[in-house]
């Protein structure tokens, strides 16, 4: 077989941010889509994990940046420093989530508050800093979340994360509806809870699909 066959989920050209890359469905998807020649940006709060994904991508021109999304307020201005060296983003995948397992009784305000920080309004916070006039390339723009099959179904003790995955996929929807005149792909994808091989085959190429709108 040609090694110059056509790929139609080959990523040349184009960059992407991914966050929650030290470890799990973050760090599966930075190291496929290095494979299929995107530039990647990977970023988490676990430095060791982060290094350790680094060192598996294929290809040059990628980038590790340990930031903690709980800071907000600084999403924005952290993406500004992204592009100063490599350019702009085609895109971004936010992999990175907060799990909870806690009766309601026991939930506190501080910890469903914590857990909506990270999985959706640190999403939410992407996405504005990813809008800014320097950060999208404007070319075939695609934003992907990883949500959780626990935004469709109930689960004892798992209120608070399935408020944080439920509130991401409508987000998604209205995100897409308001962004598809910037040429901005919206989608979010909502895997199950164990990551056999077959399992996480089928999610990367879910999320590749979304990226390439195949």
């Amino acid at each position: 077989m040609s090694a110059s066959r056509f790929n139609p989920m080959a990523l040349s050209g184009r960059r992407f941010l991914v966050t929650g890359a030290a470890s799990g469905i973050g760090r599966a998807i930075a190291i496929l889509i290095s494979k299929l020649d995107a530039r990647v940006i990977i970023t988490d709060c676990n430095p060791s994990g982060l290094q350790e994904t680094f060192q598996h991508l294929d290809g040059e021109g990628h980038a590790a940046r340990e930031f903690d999304l709980k800071n907000i307020s600084d999403i924005s201005s952290w993406m500004e420093s992204l592009i100063a060296d490599g350019g702009g983003l085609n895109g971004f995948i936010h992999a990175a989530g907060l799990f909870s397992v806690m009766p309601a009784r026991l939930l506190t305000p501080e910890k469903w508050r914590e857990v909506l920080l990270i999985n959706t309004e640190s999403a939410l916070a992407l996405v504005k800093g990813f809008l800014g006039r320097t950060i999208y390339k404007g070319e075939n723009g695609s934003i992907v979340f990883i949500s959780s099959v626990m935004s469709l179904v109930g689960s004892p003790g798992a209120v608070a994360y399935s408020l944080s995955k439920g509130a991401l996929n409508s987000m998604t929807r209205s995100l897409a509806l308001e962004l598809a005149p910037k040429h901005i792909r919206v989608n979010c994808v909502a895997p199950g809870f164990y990551y056999r091989k077959i399992r996480l085959a089928g999610l990367q190429h879910t999320i590749l699909q979304a990226l390439t709108n195949i």
